[in-house]
């Protein structure tokens, strides 16, 4: 089962505090997250997929595909990686409005707006603490809400029409678009 997301967020918002880069996050993250019981590990990444889930539209894809100049699929799940990463008031923000992410325009390491080993400190928690492969403990059928289900949807932007970015994200339009 996921991990209560008031519990996840309250380590994710620790490993903010307590880290000045992504690798010091990951390494922050996956260090906490192996105190944790086994099945508390396995709700970590459950509540993180869950997370990704739930912002997967057209919308937070703009704002990916604005902030790092193009956004491919695994570019989108890396940068919702990074929303979640950035912590709860940064994800629900712009869960509802991806423009708000303009506040995190200073925290791009290298200026780019992704976090890909964040979906992997759970995995390296569960191998560091149990030897085992974390996927071997999900079961597949019970849990929905993950990669390769996610719900369908029509663009409502198209990347040869910048004004239609510009639309859904003007703030993050007019500060990372050349």
């Amino acid at each position: 089962e996921m991990l209560d997301e008031d519990f996840f967020w309250k380590i994710v918002q620790s490993s903010i505090d307590n880290s000045k880069n992504q690798e010091a996050q990951e390494k922050y993250l996956i260090n906490e997250i192996s105190k944790l019981t086994s099945k508390k590990i396995i709700g970590f990444r459950l509540r993180t997929d869950k997370l990704l889930y739930d912002t997967y539209n057209s919308e937070m894809w703009c704002a990916g595909y604005i902030m790092n100049g193009g956004c491919s699929d695994d570019g989108f799940e890396y940068f919702r990686n990074w929303v979640i990463s950035r912590g709860k008031d940064v994800y629900y923000k712009a869960k509802e409005n991806p423009d708000t992410l303009i506040s995190e325009k200073d925290n791009g390491e290298d200026e780019m707006f992704d976090f890909e080993s964040f979906w992997y400190v759970a995995l390296e928690a569960f191998e560091k603490t149990t030897g085992n492969d974390l996927y071997d403990y999900i079961d597949e059928e019970k849990f929905q809400t993950k990669e390769g289900n996610y719900p369908q949807f029509e663009f409502n932007w198209e990347e040869e029409n910048p004004e239609s970015m510009k639309k859904i994200c003007p703030k993050l339009y007019e500060q990372f678009w050349n």
